[in-house]
């Protein structure tokens, strides 16, 4: 069986264009002030458990800010501290 995948965002690369939010077939990606995001708004799953790690929002960033990932690898960039915390609370059941 395959590894679950989930989109991991660079959020320094983020030009936050809303691509990614727009193609998710399932409405999980959300844009939301993050820290360390800047002053405008930066992607995030919402909720995770919602992501059928399709790619959809990897294939639709205009400036290749997405990356998909197994979902036990955690964040991609350093910059996605909120989405691997979000991903850990999940796993653990929280």
């Amino acid at each position: 069986m395959a590894a679950r995948r989930l989109p991991s965002f660079d959020h320094r690369a983020c030009v936050s264009c809303a691509a990614c939010a727009e193609d998710c077939p399932v409405s999980c990606v959300a844009l939301e002030l993050v820290p360390g995001g800047g002053p405008h708004a930066k992607p995030r799953l919402s909720p995770e458990s919602a992501c059928i790690g399709c790619g959809a929002c990897e294939r639709a960033c205009p400036v290749s800010a997405v990356a998909m990932r197994d979902a036990a690898q955690g964040a991609a960039y350093p910059g996605d501290a909120a989405s691997a915390a979000d991903a850990s609370a999940a796993r653990n059941g929280a």
